[in-house]
């Protein structure tokens, strides 16, 4: 039977920072979604990313309801299908935004290309659930199999033993504590140094 991993300890406060720096990223993206809303063009799951990889031809194929225009057998692009179909007050305006955002340096490494983290959820930005599990499991500790199980649980019965000698009177085991200071070690065998018994009153 496989061994099933199991967690030790998460680093909420890691956990929590990681997800509040993206929050500023996430806030960029919401007005955008919001813009488009208004334009009557609703941004779905992944479409962050093909938005900001060609907002025309997304906007297009928004418009168009994914229909082509072809010559022929010759399909033409949807870029220049951009602009010759008739579109709604404002959308020039929300692909030039767009097309400045994308040869602006700081908010392309900020914001646009982190595009790939987040999906649409009924219009609102989210973070996409593998990107906010890699941010937990990148700031936890797991058992990963019976070996580490079996060290873990006996480091913690010394942890517990440690914090017993510490409620005794007399000199704390600290980080200042060497290990050669309780135990004298030989051939990777340990045994208690007689002169520990002077650091209890």
């Amino acid at each position: 039977m496989a061994f099933e991993k199991q967690l030790i300890k998460r680093n909420e406060g890691k956990i929590n920072s990681e997800i509040s720096q993206l929050n500023y990223v996430k806030d960029y993206f919401q007005k955008y979604v919001d813009k488009l809303n208004s334009l009557g063009l609703t941004v779905v799951d992944d479409d962050l990313e093909i938005l900001f990889n060609s907002p025309k031809a997304y906007v297009t194929e928004k418009l168009t309801e994914g229909q082509s225009i072809q010559f022929g057998s010759i399909k033409i692009d949807k870029e220049k299908i951009f602009d010759l179909i008739e579109k709604p007050d404002g959308v020039i305006t929300l692909i030039q935004d767009i097309e400045k955002d994308l040869v602006d340096r700081s908010i392309l490494e900020s914001c646009i290309w982190k595009a790939n983290q987040f999906i649409v959820n009924n219009k609102l930005v989210v973070l996409k659930p593998d990107v906010l599990e890699f941010i937990q499991n990148n700031n936890s500790w797991f058992i990963n199999n019976e070996n580490q199980k079996q060290g873990f649980e006996k480091l913690k019965k010394i942890a517990d033993l440690l914090n017993e000698i510490n409620q005794l009177d007399g000199k704390k085991i600290n980080n200042q504590t060497e290990i050669d200071d309780l135990f004298l070690i030989s051939d990777k065998v340990y045994d208690v140094k007689p002169e520990t018994v002077f650091m209890f009153s």
